[in-house]
C-alpha cells in the first residue's frame, strides 16, 4: 500500500509539473525612449522595427553557431547604426559565443558613444562578459561629452 500512495504520488507531482516554459525577457531597451529614424546615414533605406524583427527571426533559425553569431552581430551593427537600441540588444543577446559577443557589444557601444547615446550604450555593456573590455567601455562612456 505504502509503495502505491508512493509511486501515486511520485506520478502526480511529476505530471503536475508540467514542462518549465521559456520566456524571452524583455531588454530594459524597451523603456529607453525611442530616436527618429532620420538620423540614419542614409535616410533614403531606413529599416524599420519589423525589418530588424524579420532579420533577428531568420538569424535565430540558424543552425550553425559560429554562422548565427555572425548574423546576430552583423544585425546588431546595423540597428546601432540606424540608433535602434532594442533591436541592437536583441541580436547581442541572442550571441551564444562569449569573444563574439563582447566584440559586437564593443562595436555597438561605441557606436552609441559616438552618437553621445550613452544610456543606450551602458545597457549594451552590461550585455559584456569579461569584466576589462566591461570596464574599458564604462571608462569611455564616464569620460566622454557630447559636442
Amino acid at each position: 500500500m505504502k509503495t502505491q500512495i508512493l509511486i501515486t504520488t511520485l506520478l502526480t507531482m511529476f505530471f503536475a509539473t508540467g514542462c518549465i516554459v521559456h520566456v524571452e525577457t524583455t531588454p530594459p531597451a524597451d523603456r529607453l525612449p525611442p530616436i527618429p529614424c532620420d538620423t540614419c546615414p542614409d535616410k533614403t533605406q531606413v529599416p524599420r522595427n519589423e525589418e530588424f524583427q524579420t532579420r533577428l527571426e531568420a538569424a535565430q533559425r540558424i543552425t550553425s553557431f559560429q554562422t548565427r553569431d555572425e548574423v546576430l552581430a552583423d544585425i546588431a551593427n546595423d540597428a546601432a547604426q540606424c540608433q535602434n537600441a532594442k533591436y541592437a540588444l536583441r541580436a547581442i543577446t541572442g550571441i551564444t559565443s562569449f569573444q563574439t559577443r563582447d566584440e559586437a557589444a564593443c562595436t555597438v557601444a561605441e557606436r552609441f558613444i559616438d552618437d553621445c547615446l550613452f544610456t543606450h550604450a551602458k545597457e549594451v555593456a552590461k550585455k559584456v562578459t569579461s569584466f576589462q573590455t566591461r570596464d574599458a567601455i564604462l571608462k569611455k562612456i564616464a569620460t566622454s561629452t557630447c559636442n
